[in-house]
């Protein structure tokens, strides 16, 4: 009989190139034999179906989803206030947020938002010290003044939906009342028979290292409640899935979702996720509010601290290096739902960046370039849907908690390239997996066997040559 520890080992072993969607694999080893048996529910495969569950698929986002470039006159003035590359990240124009939901297939939204609990703070930009270097007068030639309206909506209290205060103001929708009633219109108008939707808010805090601008007000408890009344005033308590809904009856949400785990696409259809896009102080301040007969309705960022009872979403932006991809496949093995971006400062043409982001099983892949995209990139999840299976962790298919019977364990023998008895076939090579990952399976099988054996010998990648010549 096999180690008791060994087991689930080879569990994931057997599975390491299934790439979650073959049926499950017969592994057999010359003298050991390993079955998979089905896993206690259904495996996710492309397409999405209604008993997928939200941490197994991968949904496509975008980075400040209501964001427009600004005039070429105040991008004159911001490369001269802030530089050429700071600028740059400003000339990206986003698709109304509808249109996004639509045809784009987006499910996940940004939104930065600055308090304005009495209205009309951010109604009229205005740039202080720029004079002093001779930049206002030539930058604002021919820059039209702010439409009525626009101004009428940003003397309403309430947040506000802006990138830089005075500088990067243009947006889709300028208020974040507005904002919500534009996506529970379009839920609406489809009745609700739709995907979740993950909404990220960024409060935007005051800063100190742009001086010759001024800084947005800070938060309080109180603008963090009206953050939450518009929500609930448009979109409605019905139509959001909260962190109370996720956490059901387990003593803590991140209990929840690292053994029960998230609800299906078709318990959670037509409904929508809120995630405070901010750490430290200000997540602290938010997760401190009195429920005061309200549930709180955003779950919280939880990157620097997974172990954190209400653990359920963490934001990890660069999936760039194979450690920083790591942590997020770690995370979404977990049970976290993770927010990561295919690109960043508006740059094109980072494919290697894109692939990373896609293949690290994160949740939500953002991107500045959904739909056509700039200079002929772009990003797009499940063929352009929106939405897909996201990748398989290390061959853990998702959703799936695979269990491995051994028989005759005691047969196994070890010795050499063990040409009879030390040889693994996976049958993966038989079914389309490329030779170089399948002889990677089975190397990774003998050799963490092996280890749970105590047997002091790794086995060569030259040992499984046998394994391509049976097929």
């Amino acid at each position: 009989m096999a180690p008791r520890g060994l087991v689930p080992l080879l569990a994931a072993a057997a599975l390491a190139v299934a790439a979650g969607t073959l049926p499950p694999p017969a592994a057999a080893v010359a003298c050991a034999r390993l079955v998979a048996t089905p896993p206690p529910r259904p495996v996710c495969t492309a397409p999405l179906t209604n008993a997928t569950a939200i941490n197994d698929a991968q949904f496509l986002g975008t980075h400040n989803s209501y964001h427009l470039a600004p005039a070429d006159s105040i991008l004159t003035l911001i490369r001269g206030l802030l530089g050429d590359a700071t600028a740059n990240t400003f000339t990206v124009s986003q698709a109304p947020l509808a249109e996004q939901l639509g045809p784009l297939g987006v499910r996940q939204l940004e939104l930065d938002v600055m308090a304005d609990p009495a209205g009309g703070e951010y109604a009229v930009p205005k740039l202080i010290g720029a004079d002093l270097l001779g930049l206002v007068t030539k930058a604002g030639r021919g820059l039209p003044p702010r439409p009525a309206a626009e101004v009428a909506a940003l003397r309403e209290p309430g947040p506000k939906v802006l990138h830089v205060r005075d500088v990067d103001y243009w947006a889709t929708v300028l208020t974040f009342r507005a904002a919500m009633a534009q996506v529970a219109s379009w839920s609406a108008s489809l009745g609700r028979r739709h995907s979740p939707v993950a909404v990220l808010v960024e409060v935007i805090e005051p800063r100190t290292d742009i001086p010759v601008i001024r800084q947005p007000l800070a938060w309080t408890a109180a603008d963090f409640g009206a953050l939450e009344a518009a929500i609930l005033a448009t979109v409605g308590r019905a139509n959001v899935l909260t962190p109370a809904d996720v956490r059901g009856a387990a003593p803590t949400l991140r209990a929840a979702v690292t053994t029960k785990g998230w609800p299906t696409l078709a318990a959670a259809a037509g409904k929508f996720l809120f995630f405070l896009d901010n750490g430290g102080a200000l997540r602290d301040t938010y997760a401190r509010l009195p429920a005061g007969g309200t549930e709180r309705l955003f779950f919280t960022d939880r990157a620097d601290e997974t172990g954190h009872p209400d653990a359920a979403f963490v934001k990890l932006n660069n999936p760039s290096s194979p450690a920083a991809a790591a942590r997020i496949t770690d995370a979404v093995r977990a049970g976290f739902l993770v927010r990561t971006r295919a690109d960043r400062d508006a740059v094109t043409g980072d494919t290697a960046r894109r692939a990373a982001a896609l293949d690290s099983g994160a949740t939500f892949v953002s991107t500045d370039f959904p739909g056509v995209g700039r200079d002929g990139y772009s990003v797009s999840v499940g063929g352009g849907g929106g939405s897909r299976c996201r990748a398989p962790l290390d061959g853990r298919l998702p959703g799936s908690h695979p269990r491995v019977r051994i028989f005759n364990w005691s047969r196994l023998r070890w010795g050499g390239c063990c040409p009879t008895a030390g040889v693994v076939d996976l049958g993966l090579h038989a079914r389309g997996v490329d030779r170089r990952t399948a002889r990677a399976a089975a190397v990774f099988v003998l050799n963490k066997a092996r280890s749970a054996m105590k047997q002091p010998r790794s086995v060569s990648p030259q040992c499984t040559g046998l394994v391509e010549e049976q097929h």
